[in-house]
């Protein structure tokens, strides 16, 4: 429909917050707000994005946001800037040194991506990683049937090895999705 957001860090306070300004199709303002509930901590890197219908994703970094240091962040609204989650989300899982530089990207059904980069998370410096979120914020595993090649050569995800795993899927109520070609073939 051509309206935008602006994301931008306002350092104008003791603790930097996430802010958005709201715009029309003919770059009239519309309305500016605070993203983020948690102002404790360095917050800096906004990233964010409009679907179609005006529905509104932003992400940013956090100091002191997960269990280790910076982590990223994000909340969803509607496309009257009513936010749809009550506090900030955490997007990244893995929580060891720091995950920054978010970036945002928006599919026409209301569904998302977040990538950001993660300190040491490959064991090699940097990577980008991500995660796809449903409409509704949930977070979506990507599972692919059948032995996986590991550090041990294939292994099946049936052994004990990986339970773990799935009980924290299971736990935190992620979707299980499996994609399929025309033909019923797992892809």
């Amino acid at each position: 429909n051509g309206a935008f957001v602006v994301g931008f860090v306002d350092r104008g306070g003791s603790d930097p917050v996430i802010r958005v300004s709201r715009y029309d199709a003919a770059g009239t303002f519309q309305n500016n707000f605070v993203v983020n509930v948690d102002t404790i901590g360095a917050a800096d890197n906004v990233s964010g994005g409009m679907d179609g219908t005006g529905n509104i994703i932003v992400a940013w970094s956090q100091y002191g946001s997960d269990s280790s240091q910076t982590g990223v962040m994000y909340r969803r609204y509607d496309a009257a800037g009513t936010a749809l989650d009550a506090s900030d989300v955490l997007a990244n899982t893995y929580q060891t040194i720091d995950q920054f530089d978010p970036s945002v990207a928006l599919a026409g059904d209301g569904r998302f991506v977040i990538t950001w980069t993660s300190q040491d998370q490959d064991g090699d410096a940097s990577g980008i990683y991500g995660q796809q979120f449903l409409a509704n914020g949930a977070k979506v595993a990507l599972i692919k049937p059948g032995p996986v090649n590991g550090l041990r050569g294939w292994r099946s995800p049936a052994l004990p090895e990986f339970d773990p795993f799935w009980r924290d899927v299971e736990a935190a109520g992620l979707p299980i999705l499996v994609e399929s070609d025309a033909a019923g073939v797992h892809l």
